[in-house]
């Protein structure tokens, strides 16, 4: 695939007090999606509406399709963006938001004939819903109202802003499907989705970039970050729960600092692990129910705590009990001083 929307070096700010955007760089290729993931603050909605063209970088350029669309005005560019608030007309169906947008984007190709905005619609899986207003239809399916109505624009690049944000587990979880659905049958499109969820967002897309304080913290596949971030930094934001030094370890060296998270890790009353795993020693404070999991966090000395997994079929250690956890050091993640 080749890239689609390439980002370089873009900055940006509000004014002096405000976190600004600083050289953020990525690109994302056709039919594939990049997740914007940080804390409050970090600049995920701002690089959004940068791209979108609501907002004007003082720095760096946007490429779409291999040509810069920098300060080509937001209704110009080949984009479309479903914000956190959906925006529908109110006092439009369905069917009528869908064909406003299609009609006002005919240059893109999009036909606005009952034809066209029905097949839209039946893709979103919106059968039943044409002719319903919006304050008629759920939160799922007026966000996936709000999807056809950016797809009826006929763009390359779709953007949405905290999509998961009023709606329910299972409303959710048909989103991230959709989502999916939409990367493998638009070839032609690239996603960016803007979300504080990272477990939808590593669901949804192939791509994370990390944001923090306007700056990116690191970028790259869902999979190699999870399992190995390249920062302490990176494995804070991306729910690592154990970070500690490596004097807390059983038979490892001091010098340098270990993650590593909860469910790759097994606790015992014995201690009980091989050459290849890192285990460690202290206390239980609590075993409590993370479901499927069941986990206990265990004290290693004053201020020092880590989380592990607790067997499901055995009785839980109390308060004060002396336990072990191990690890396999293929899981371990190890941060140099």
């Amino acid at each position: 695939m080749s890239v689609l929307l390439s980002v370089k070096n873009l900055s940006f700010h509000y004014g002096k007090d405000a976190i600004p955007l600083t050289d953020v760089s990525f690109d994302v290729e056709a039919g594939f999606g990049v997740g914007l993931f940080g804390p409050n603050g970090s600049g995920k909605s701002s690089l959004l509406n940068i791209l979108g063209g609501h907002l004007a970088a003082i720095r760096g350029s946007i490429s779409i399709n291999g040509i810069d669309v920098t300060q080509t005005p937001a209704d110009l560019r080949p984009t479309a963006t479903v914000f956190q608030d959906l925006g529908l007309f109110p006092h439009l169906s369905c069917e009528g938001n869908v064909e406003i947008a299609a009609k006002k984007k005919g240059r893109t190709g999009v036909r606005s004939d009952g034809n066209s905005v029905k097949a839209i619609i039946d893709s979103l899986k919106l059968e039943g819903q044409g002719r319903k207003m919006p304050g008629e239809m759920s939160g799922g399916m007026q966000q996936r109202c709000a999807i056809a109505r950016s797809l009826a624009c006929g763009p390359k690049v779709l953007l949405m802003d905290e999509p998961t944000a009023s709606l329910d587990i299972d409303a959710k979880r048909r989103l991230s499907r959709l989502i999916r659905q939409l990367q493998r049958d638009n070839g032609e499109v690239a996603i960016v989705v803007v979300s504080h969820d990272l477990p939808f967002l590593m669901e949804t897309c192939s791509n994370l970039l990390i944001l923090d304080g306007g700056c990116v913290v690191t970028h790259g596949r869902v999979d190699d970050l999870f399992y190995r971030p390249p920062s302490i930094r990176a494995a804070e934001l991306l729910g690592v729960e154990n970070i500690i030094s490596r004097k807390f370890s059983l038979g490892e060296p001091d010098g340098g600092r270990l993650g590593f998270r909860s469910l790759h890790s097994k606790a015992s009353l014995t201690r009980s692990h091989g050459s290849d795993e890192i285990c460690f020693e202290g206390k239980c404070l609590e075993v409590f129910s993370s479901p499927p999991r069941k986990l206990i966090t265990i004290s290693l000395a004053p201020g020092i705590e880590i989380e592990a997994t607790w067997p499901v079929e055995t009785e839980p250690a109390h308060r004060g009990t002396h336990v072990f956890a191990s690890v396999p050091k293929s899981r371990v993640i190890e941060f140099p001083i």
